[in-house]
């Protein structure tokens, strides 16, 4: 019989809301992470002071929109991707051993450790568990080659198209800091001889924080009481920071893996499966995907002495999903 060093650690985790933090100012509250990005200013966008009044001495209330909560909304897209679909560790990864009653001794029936991010052709055998477990953690620089720590957007004013006060813009510098915590145990059983069942279940952490510098640039105006912000002091400013945090924790997608040996050899083994996704995790927080997927895959291993190389292809179909805002996909 063979075995495997069992290793379970559970973990309590649930969902936290995302929250604002002082000394910065956030002019509406953030409800999750799947949309702090796009909230931080508002539904109505970023809305600044102004003592000037609009024909019968309405009050004037500055509304300046922009791409960050239209065509901005792709970024965050491509943010929130990156977030909920890291890369998933191989369960098969790891020595297994045999016991010889005639040496009395324990003999590793694999020949290398296997690879890490993808799957190898051999199955554990029949009637055999194996446990294991992946702790890892991401943090994230750019998206699509765009420095997170430097995202510029440009607000325009309501009706700009009518001049005057309203060609004043405000410029924004925005800081994202992103990071994702992943641990993954892993239960493999080996039903026959040459096909295998695995299911694996992450306990995902997410933390995402957001600081915006806003700038007024006045183009149509050059009175300062026009358009600006109030500082905490009662003065008037130009400049102002807005700021959001959050972060999240709990159960992510549960990854369910069908694995049929087709070739088996001495040095040469070929595989066929399947991966089915469930969408366990709060999408909302971006704990999980928020759409169901399925992979087929199909692998080839070798050994050449010391050297053990596993070539994986496969094919990915995702449901649709309130955080992609586009129907089912295949990747």
């Amino acid at each position: 019989m063979k075995y495997r060093l069992l290793i379970i650690v559970c973990l309590l985790a649930t969902p936290s809301q995302a929250v604002a933090q002082e000394p910065y100012v956030l002019s509406s509250p953030v409800q999750n992470l799947a949309t702090l990005v796009t909230g931080l200013f508002g539904p109505r966008g970023l809305v600044v002071d102004s003592e000037a009044t609009l024909p019968g001495e309405q009050p004037h209330s500055a509304h300046f929109n922009n791409d960050f909560q239209g065509n901005f909304g792709k970024f965050s897209t491509a943010l929130v991707s990156q977030f909920v679909i890291v890369p998933l560790p191989s369960p098969g990864s790891g020595f297994t051993y045999q016991f010889d009653p005639t040496l009395g001794v324990f003999e590793r029936t694999t020949q290398s450790l296997g690879p890490l991010l993808a799957e190898r052709a051999e199955t554990i055998g029949a009637r055999r568990v194996s446990f294991g477990f992946t702790s890892q953690r991401f943090t994230f620089d750019t998206v699509e080659g765009l420095d997170l720590r430097q995202v510029s957007a440009v607000f325009t004013h309501d009706n700009a198209q009518l001049l005057g006060g309203r060609q004043d813009v405000v410029t924004t510098v925005n800081s994202i800091e992103a990071t994702v915590g992943q641990f993954t145990t892993f239960v493999t059983v080996g039903v026959t001889d040459r096909f295998d069942v695995s299911v694996a279940v992450p306990l995902v952490t997410n933390s995402l924080k957001v600081v915006s510098t806003a700038t007024i640039r006045r183009l149509g105006t050059t009175n300062a009481l026009t358009h600006f912000f109030r500082l905490s002091n009662g003065d008037i400013g130009n400049t102002r920071v807005f700021s959001a945090v959050g972060s999240a924790s709990g159960l992510g997608d549960l990854t369910v893996r069908l694995k049929a040996s087709v070739h088996r050899k001495e040095a040469t083994a070929a595989a066929i499966g399947l991966d089915v996704r469930v969408p366990t995790g709060d999408q909302m927080n971006l704990l999980g995907s928020g759409a169901p997927g399925v992979q087929p895959f199909a692998i080839f291993s070798t050994t050449f002495q010391k050297v053990s190389p596993h070539v994986n292809a496969s094919y990915q179909w995702n449901g649709s999903s309130v955080l992609a805002g586009n129907p089912a996909t295949g990747e």
